[in-house]
């Protein structure tokens, strides 16, 4: 989040500031949205290089706008530069955009950039291992399960699987009809 206004000297100071870092954000970068390929560029003119056709052109070199960036739409967007606006409005607009912003190099640049992904996956294989290690446990914590008719691991099973309930006095009535049935041919 940047902590000041657009065109301000506190956003300009912090644009000096970034250097390297941002440089290195830079290169990690997945999104689609050219305002975010260079984070001093943003951070530099805000919510004006997503949303601001001119801006746009100017800077990215870019005719269209963000249509739709990190689930705002054009219609969301208001016009900072006009006068009649509410201050707090502005104010609104610019820290929700930065907020929105921040999340979409979070998302596309620093968990690229720190491997997060990477992470992820290599912590997932781990716990399959565990898995796969402790198998004997879990078979033996299923099997319970299954001799206790857990409901929930019942419903989880394909029908044909699941045990079929047996009315005993009818099935020895039917087993006794067929042997005197057998009898009498």
């Amino acid at each position: 989040m940047i902590r000041g206004p657009v065109n301000s000297d506190t956003r300009t100071q912090i644009v000096k500031s970034l250097g390297p870092d941002a440089e290195l954000i830079d290169n990690y970068y997945q999104g689609d949205e050219p305002a975010f390929r260079v984070l001093k560029k943003y951070v530099k003119y805000g919510s004006d290089l997503l949303f601001n056709p001119d801006t746009r052109q100017q800077v990215l070199g870019v005719t269209e706008t963000g249509k739709d960036v990190m689930g705002m739409t054009t219609d969301n967007v208001i016009n900072l530069a006009d006068p009649l606006r509410p201050p707090r409005e502005v104010v609104t607009f610019e820290v929700t955009n930065d907020i929105n912003a921040f999340e979409e190099y979070l998302r596309n640049g620093i968990f690229e950039a720190a491997g997060f992904e990477a992470y992820c996956i290599q912590e997932l294989r781990g716990l399959v291992d565990l898995f796969r290690e402790k198998k004997g446990t879990w078979t033996g914590i299923a099997m319970n399960e299954w001799l206790q008719e857990n409901p929930q691991l019942l419903a989880q099973l394909p029908s044909d699987l699941k045990s079929q309930e047996f009315n005993l006095e009818v099935s020895e009535r039917l087993r006794q009809l067929s042997i005197a049935l057998k009898r009498n041919r």
